[in-house]
């Protein structure tokens, strides 16, 4: 998967068209070469001769999982491409024969570490932000870039551009902007907008139980109680700095309508428990920025 993942990191557009399938231990990409060879490459095998098989999806690996279909094969009659440069410069000219086929070569040298490629964390991430039909794409990215930067705010550029790309390519079905160009362009803007990680969210959430209220707040009930302790979470969370919270967000800790917490916001501010520094607007696809005016403790 290490190669994989460094391969499709440096050549999304080949990773996210040619025929691709997941394995138990890697990925199967599929395409056309000259010649009939089988070759060891290090962090992979090319197999291209009638003394090997690769098994296809659905099927089930004996050791557990399914081989699924990232890019399927084309349809019926169409032929397959042939394998691109990227990958057949690892064996040299594939119009040649390959005397020593069985040879062992350099395998795909990588910047990234282990820690950085998608590992059974980042399949979460993926699998959770992915859009389900046209319209999504954009919402999803943020999604994405705040889900990573909550749990990773650290990561490389190359860990999260391979998240990009398998999130890229499986969100391709669903979506109407096909290039990974328009993706990768929404990911780097959702990336720097990102104020507060999904991790960092799921701590305020925890931490605002436990958040005791005073002043105009320590009067408040229900809903209007929960939020003004998710801000005093937010708030103790950022310190003196202004914390960035947004109707859709408030919404779901409280398990309510955007339109409902955005009145409860109102009353916030009415009473000067908050104070918006600045408002989000849905062109610059930042939540409103704010500051918790009264002071919260924790039991």
């Amino acid at each position: 998967m290490d190669a994989y993942y460094c391969w499709a990191a440096a050549n999304p557009d080949h990773a996210s068209t040619l025929p691709t399938a997941k394995t138990h231990r890697g990925f199967h990409v599929f395409g056309t070469v000259n010649d009939e060879t089988f070759m060891h490459l290090g962090d992979g095998e090319l197999r291209a001769d009638p003394k090997h098989y690769v098994v296809l999806p659905p099927s089930h690996h004996p050791d557990g999982g399914i081989y699924t279909w990232i890019n399927p094969l084309p349809a019926s009659g169409n032929a397959l491409a042939p394998l691109p440069e990227s990958l057949a410069q690892r064996w040299g000219n594939l119009g040649q024969t390959h005397p020593h086929a069985n040879q062992h070569t350099h395998p795909i040298e990588c910047a990234t570490s282990h820690a950085n490629h998608p590992g059974e964390a980042v399949e979460k991430m993926i699998a959770d932000t992915l859009p389900c039909g046209p319209g999504q794409r954009n919402r999803c990215l943020f999604e994405l870039a705040r889900v990573l930067k909550g749990a990773a705010p650290d990561a490389t550029p190359a860990r999260r551009r391979a998240v990009l790309v398998e999130w890229h390519r499986r969100a391709l079905p669903h979506i109407r902007t096909k290039g990974f160009g328009e993706s990768l362009v929404d990911f780097a803007v959702a990336w720097e907008r990102v104020k507060l990680g999904r991790e960092s969210l799921d701590a305020a959430f925890a931490a605002a139980e436990s958040v005791v209220l005073t002043d105009v707040a320590g009067s408040y009930e229900g809903h209007l109680r929960r939020l003004a302790q998710l801000c005093s979470a937010l708030q103790l969370h950022r310190g003196a700095t202004p914390f960035h919270c947004s109707c859709r967000v408030a919404a779901a800790f409280l398990h309510t309508s955007p339109v409902h917490a955005g009145r409860l916001f109102k009353v916030l501010e009415f009473d000067g428990i908050l104070v918006l520094v600045a408002k989000g607007t849905r062109q610059s696809g930042m939540a409103s920025e704010w500051r918790f005016n009264s002071p919260p403790r924790l039991l």
